[in-house]
């Protein structure tokens, strides 16, 4: 009676972790008080066990850039460089001339707010004589 965690089994009866925990919440396959499961229980369920391989030794290969000679990766990492300070050029260049822009369009709509208030301020369709009497004030 070995006891193994889920994680552990998962490849013992070729299984994902996520069908193991479901099958656990749905009751076919219990756990211990510690959370382990039993081989036995594994072998009663699923069938007889695959081997697992022991050695770590076989690992992912990441894909690598290789590069004949130094002087060849050293030119290419230069012409890297030149695109990226090329690219940081044209947007600081793209930054200005938005904030160019935006600076006008923000200088001609406080031209016309401005102007908006000065004819507020100043109505022109009003008279400027007060009226002569109190009753005046109410008639014109």
């Amino acid at each position: 009676m070995a006891l193994v965690t889920v994680i552990e089994a998962a490849p013992l009866i070729g299984k994902s972790t996520q069908t193991l925990y479901r099958h656990i919440k749905k009751g076919k396959v219990s756990k211990n008080s510690e959370g382990k499961l039993d081989t036995s229980e594994l072998i009663r369920v699923y069938g007889e066990l695959k081997k697992i391989e022991t050695s770590r030794t076989t690992q992912k290969q990441q894909p690598t850039l290789q590069l004949e000679s130094n002087n060849e990766s050293a030119e290419w990492f230069k012409s890297q460089i030149e695109k990226l300070q090329d690219d940081i050029k044209a947007l600081k260049t793209e930054s200005l001339e938005r904030e160019t822009q935006a600076i006008a369009r923000e200088n001609k709509l406080m031209a016309l707010i401005e102007h908006k208030l000065d004819t507020r301020e100043n109505p022109t369709n009003t008279t400027t004589s007060e009226p002569k009497s109190f009753l005046g004030k109410f008639f014109k």
